[in-house]
């Protein structure tokens, strides 16, 4: 049951950084485009 509870800590925890990749990149994308002024003027 540890263990089975430890995957699903790991699976968890890649897939929040995989989520937080995801998030830097459109960021990024975004922020160099005009997408960006829409965001933070909304």
């Amino acid at each position: 049951m540890l263990l089975h509870c430890l995957s699903l800590l790991a699976e968890w925890e890649s897939g929040l950084r995989s989520g937080l990749v995801l998030w830097i990149v459109v960021y990024r994308c975004y922020s160099g485009t005009g997408f960006a002024n829409i965001f933070t003027s909304a």
